[in-house]
């Protein structure tokens, strides 16, 4: 009886001691936010005029396992995700109300168990080891940091990077010629967006950041590899950096793309970025940015980014000056600015914006921009875009965040004048731990 005693605490203590060790390795940290759209647009050139709603929400958690000193487990998942644009929540197992096209119903999931957000998706999941100031991840990753606009460098995928004294090296898979498959050839699959994995679909990409007295350099180099059917082939520079002069703060960043892809078509991009802001009082802060990307004629196609493999753009977290505000790069509505026509005009582009901190609470911005084709004959098409937005902070770590956009474009096709009006909404709330 006297042993079973010692054994039964034992057991207890050990009981006790497991959560303690447990937190000590095992780390948590994320959010929750829950969102309401709005829009309402008016479209002259494709004779659209409609207004609409919808919510969507989102759990991240982020977590951390350290499993030996230098050695430590990495991962993100995103949880009870809608679809995109949409209030739908049947991420997967089915939805309700199915119809053929005919609109002849065929069955579906009973709705209340079908609604259950039950999908969960990984942005990271990578080991990391750390050694003599050298450290190395592999698996699952984001690759990004480059620069000030990601254009350079901004996917999730499957792959490795090396970091050392302010270097920083990427390499991420997009494609396999096998597709996945166990075998030594190409794939024989038939996919809808890829019909013949012919080859093997990569980027590598490498800076080294450069901190001096009041600046700092970035420059870049990435190559996007493609020996697929598309044989997209790019080469990337940039050189991005930052001073502080005195009150003025400046920043900008110069990307240069030249490559190739099927059909003998080159690839080309030259484009600038610069933004100036300095504090105008102790609660405010004004800033101007100017955008320049030359357009591309005479059989050549435009290029923004890096991040594009010549079909899908693998952009994870898009830049989006021209919506300026809190949820910025989170509106339907969004262009490339470099390339707001979308047929490889280019663009000049200004920009005016204030940070205003109104009290402990409350924070606001604004900001208006206008920009028009750089090159009229390719495409012509000018407009501006209006933002503002209010960050409230309800509670400890509980933010209620609301941005309005507007976008106004012309468009002159030689032929007629189209204006297309776009007024967006975005306002939820937000909670982090």
């Amino acid at each position: 009886m006297k042993l079973l005693k010692v054994l039964v605490i034992g057991l207890v203590i050990a009981a006790m001691a497991v959560p303690v060790i447990a937190e000590d390795r095992f780390s948590l940290s994320g959010q929750m936010r829950v969102r309401a759209f709005m829009y309402d647009v008016d479209k002259e050139s494709t004779n659209f005029d409609d207004s609409g709603a919808w919510n969507d929400q989102r759990m991240r958690i982020s977590g951390k396992i350290a499993v030996a000193e230098g050695v430590s487990v990495h991962f993100r998942f995103d949880a009870t995700e809608s679809d995109e644009n949409s209030s739908n929540n049947v991420a997967w197992g089915g939805s309700s109300n199915k119809y053929n096209a005919a609109g002849t119903y065929v069955g579906g999931s009973v709705y209340q168990y079908s609604s259950r957000r039950a999908d969960i998706q990984f942005d990271k999941a990578y080991l990391q080891l750390v050694k003599n100031g050298v450290t190395f991840q592999a698996g699952q990753l984001y690759f990004g940091g480059f620069g000030h606009t990601r254009d350079m460098l901004d996917v999730v995928g499957t792959g490795f990077v090396v970091k050392y004294k302010g270097f920083y090296l990427g390499h991420v898979k997009r494609l396999d010629e096998n597709a996945g498959n166990d075998s030594f050839g190409s794939s024989s699959i038939s996919l809808t967006s890829r019909p013949n994995n012919d080859g093997d679909v990569s980027l590598t990409a490498l800076k080294y950041d450069y901190k001096g007295d009041g600046f700092a350099l970035t420059p870049m180099l990435a190559y996007n590899y493609d020996d697929n059917y598309t044989d997209y082939d790019l080469l990337g520079f940039g050189l991005a950096g930052s001073a502080n002069l005195g009150p003025v703060y400046l920043k900008g960043e110069l990307n240069i793309f030249d490559g190739e892809r099927a059909g003998s078509i080159d690839l080309k991009g030259n484009q600038l970025y610069l933004d100036a802001s300095m504090a105008a009082t102790d609660t405010v802060r004004v800033g101007a940015m100017f955008l320049w990307a030359e357009g591309q004629d005479g059989g050549d196609q435009q290029v923004t980014n890096m991040n594009n493999d010549g079909l899908v753009n693998w952009t994870f977290a898009d830049w989006h000056p021209e919506s300026y505000g809190y949820w910025s790069g989170e509106f339907v509505r969004e262009f490339d600015i470099y390339d707001p026509s979308g047929a490889g005009a280019g663009v000049t582009a200004g920009s005016l914006y204030a940070d205003v901190k109104v009290n402990d609470a409350l924070s606001m911005k604004f900001a208006g921009m206008v920009y028009q084709t750089e090159d009229d004959d390719i495409a012509d098409v000018d407009g501006y875009t209006l933002n503002a937005g209010l960050a409230y902070k309800l509670m400890k770590n509980t933010t209620l965040t609301t941005h309005l956009n507007y976008n106004s474009e012309d468009i002159d096709t030689g032929y007629d004048d189209y204006t297309d009006d776009y007024l967006q909404l975005i306002s939820g709330l937000v909670v982090k731990f």
